[in-house]
């Protein structure tokens, strides 16, 4: 990797490991899941030499205590990481552990295993969004005393953007929210729009690539949420579709359209998906599809290519759209153990359905900071004006 990075790598980790040593605290801040734990990012503590390396530390909180052959018990676990912020890839370098989650810079690990050859990797999907916003801190060489004397809310200091939006729906009352993983994918915030027209910061717990799938999480309690349906689509049953299409440029409300189901498989056979009629647009992906109960029986997702299809059949494609299986919905939902109400078949009036979907259905918003905004404005389809926003402060 030449000179320059062994160098500047060795004295991140001798900057570091002081951190660890002679700091009064540190600064945990929440920032998702990954697999079986919490994840936690002191970005206090995030170190640069003003070129694309970051270093920083990573605590894993895990809900059942952890062993190391048996001898070694913990159930925290801090990491001393690197990070190219060019192309995304890390290396750990150092890990300790811990009996106890409230870690503090005098608390005694039981376990040090430090790395004598690090390798390079790329990070999974629940953790890339942690990785995105320590590489757009503007940081310095840390000052322990004086980074440690004031609270670092590490997205106040820096001008976030809109670049463009989705659609969610709640699933229970805590604040987890589904989505697809496209609406999600390479922002560097989350952003759910509220009833009050706030935009509060959500996190990234899980992300199905597969299946274009994302379960998020906000502080918040929404009016209502929706349950699943246990039942399988079938032909021509009839259904609505919930969301922003076009974000909030034609208007701030929901909208909802309808149709059937049109066929049971998506292109290609593909049997996670199915084939609706009712209309989708560009800020729809992630909304509810539910069925004439209020249930959810899928999650919208994609409208068949306006030019693929002239191309390849000679002609416009009408009415014909997707959206992602309830059935595999729930296999994200049960691998994350997230507890949800069982969907109960019994009539309800139109009027109810609304207000249901009214109150459970948000504006999803990809927000990016100014040094990524290009990076992430090319990667996105914006169907609206980029506009500069800020989170609400909870």
């Amino acid at each position: 990797m030449g000179k320059y990075l062994i160098a500047s790598l060795f004295i991140y980790w001798l900057s570091m490991l002081s951190v660890l040593a002679d700091s009064d605290d540190f600064n945990w801040t929440f920032v998702g899941k990954s697999q079986n734990s919490d994840m936690f990012v002191d970005f206090d503590g995030v170190t640069s030499d003003q070129s694309d390396f970051r270093t920083f530390l990573l605590k894993f909180d895990y809900p059942k205590t952890q062993n190391i052959n048996n001898q070694f018990f913990y159930n925290s676990q801090i990491s001393l990481i690197v990070i190219n912020c060019h192309n995304s890839e890390f290396r750990f370098t150092d890990h300790y552990y811990y009996m106890g989650h409230d870690v503090h810079s005098d608390s005694r690990p039981v376990y040090v295993w430090k790395l004598e050859k690090p390798q390079w990797i790329s990070p999974i999907y629940s953790e890339r969004h942690v990785y995105n916003r320590v590489c757009g801190l503007n940081v310095h060489e840390r000052k322990s005393a004086e980074s440690k004397s004031k609270k670092n809310n590490n997205n106040e200091d820096a001008d976030l953007y809109q670049v463009s939006s989705g659609t969610g729906f709640a699933i229970n009352r805590e604040g987890y929210i589904v989505s697809n993983n496209h609406v999600i994918d390479g922002c560097d915030y989350i952003g759910v729009k509220t009833k009050d027209n706030s935009l509060i910061e959500a996190q990234v717990l899980a992300a199905d690539t597969i299946n274009d799938l994302a379960l998020v999480k906000a502080d918040f309690q929404p009016g209502r949420y929706l349950t699943i349906s246990k039942n399988p689509p079938a032909i021509l049953e009839d259904v609505y579709v919930a969301g922003y299409p076009f974000g909030n440029s034609i208007s701030t409300s929901i909208k909802v359209t309808k149709g059937i189901v049109s066929s049971l498989v998506g292109v290609g056979d593909n049997f996670s998906n199915m084939q609706i009629d009712a209309a989708l647009q560009p800020g729809n992906s992630g909304g509810p599809v539910i069925n004439e109960y209020g249930h959810v029986i899928g999650v919208a997702v994609a409208k068949m290519d306006y030019k693929n299809s002239i191309e390849k059949f000679g002609a416009i494609p009408e009415n014909i759209n997707f959206s992602i299986k309830s059935s595999t919905l729930m296999n994200l939902i049960e691998s994350e153990d997230v507890k949800i109400s069982h969907a109960i078949e019994k009539e309800i009036s139109k009027k109810e359905i609304g207000k249901n979907l009214t109150e459970s259905t948000f504006l999803l918003a990809c927000v990016a900071m100014e040094k990524s905004l290009d990076k992430v404005k090319s990667e996105k389809v914006s169907h609206q004006d980029i506009k500069k926003v800020s989170f609400k402060k909870q």
